[in-house]
């Protein structure tokens, strides 16, 4: 008891100095200890849960701020593979804007360490949501450079036509086609198939299968008029003793065909003629023109349809004139005289 006695009588001893002393201790070990704590930020991805009926429309952040306090050893240990953000949403029905909390996992080997302090800068993120649906859009052909002159392109048809995709309610009901990738077709003059996929879209609006796909383009030679002018009008079939007296005028066509075989066509032959068997007396006649092209062609108008024509009978050879006219005039020898030299 003694002993015990005097163990508190010097505990009580100017007790109020070792209180202070005791205070001033605590403190400097808690700032002691806080010098060996350091902290740092790292950046987590944001990883939003959406297995139900919505999914999230608009802008969210695509990661999250954590902040971590330890000593330097811990620190070094940590690496942003150890968390995991997560924004559920997938027990949400209907859509509308919500306020939901951002949880943090961490790694097995972070929750072993300690000293170590967590702290996440955004609790909550306010987002939107909106239905979840599917639909089948059809693919439309994004056609890059010109086909060959002379050419246009009929159709282009796409193997298979349609496509399903899925995403927001309202920005699916939005979407009518789904553009595919580029299809070249310059300087083409022929059909053609070609592989083909599609173009990226809105990157909540997911496609089924983005292909590749069969895209074949069938051409088609482009119509054109051309004007051929000067033509001469031939004849044939004249009477041997009939002439034609009269000039023949030149006339002209407008012809319709493919862009390519009419820009070579050089109308040479007989074009335009007329027929003039049937007319077998002189005299004045309206006879028709023909004309005759490439059965590839077609005649969209004539500068004439029928042409006059003036004919006239050959003069009838005289069988007195046939003789010699000298005879009756006393000139017969000189005739012979000539006659007979020539015999000489």
């Amino acid at each position: 008891m003694t002993s015990i006695k005097r163990l508190i009588d010097k505990l009580l001893d100017n007790w109020l100095a070792k209180v202070v002393s005791l205070i001033i201790a605590i403190i400097l070990y808690i700032f002691y200890q806080a010098s060996q704590i350091d902290k740092k930020t790292i950046v987590v991805p944001l990883k939003i849960v959406e297995d139900g009926l919505v999914m999230h429309v608009g802008s969210v952040p695509n990661s999250v701020a954590v902040t971590i306090r330890s000593n330097d050893t811990i620190m070094n240990m940590v690496n942003p593979s150890d968390f995991e953000s997560i924004l559920d949403i997938s027990y949400i029905t209907e859509p509308g804007t919500y306020t939901l909390p951002v949880h943090i996992n961490l790694s097995s080997k972070l929750m072993e360490l300690d000293p170590l302090e967590v702290i996440l800068k955004d609790e909550e993120i306010t987002l939107k949501v909106d239905r979840r649906i599917t639909k089948y859009v059809p693919l439309q052909p994004s056609v890059v450079g010109e086909v060959a002159h002379g050419y246009s392109i009929s159709q282009i048809s796409i193997n298979p036509s349609t496509v399903e995709i899925s995403g927001p309610e309202t920005l699916v009901n939005s979407i009518d086609v789904i553009p595919t990738s580029r299809i070249m077709v310059s300087n083409a003059e022929t059909n053609f198939s070609v592989e083909t996929g599609v173009q990226e879209q809105n990157k909540l609006i997911s496609i089924k299968d983005s292909g590749p796909f069969t895209a074949t383009v069938s051409l088609t030679t482009q119509i054109m008029e051309k004007v051929f002018t000067d033509i001469t009008i031939d004849s044939y079939g004249l009477a041997p003793n009939l002439i034609l007296k009269n000039n023949l005028p030149s006339v002209s066509i407008t012809l319709s065909g493919d862009v390519p075989s009419l820009e070579k066509y050089n109308p040479n032959g007989r074009i335009a003629s007329i027929n003039l068997k049937d007319y077998t007396e002189a005299g004045s006649y309206e006879v028709p023109v023909r004309y005759s092209v490439n059965p590839a062609f077609s005649i969209v108008s004539k500068s004439l349809e029928s042409v006059t024509v003036l004919l006239e009978a050959l003069p009838e050879e005289n069988p007195a004139e046939s003789e010699n006219p000298a005879d009756s005039e006393g000139e017969s020898e000189p005739a012979e005289s000539a006659e007979n030299g020539a015999a000489e």
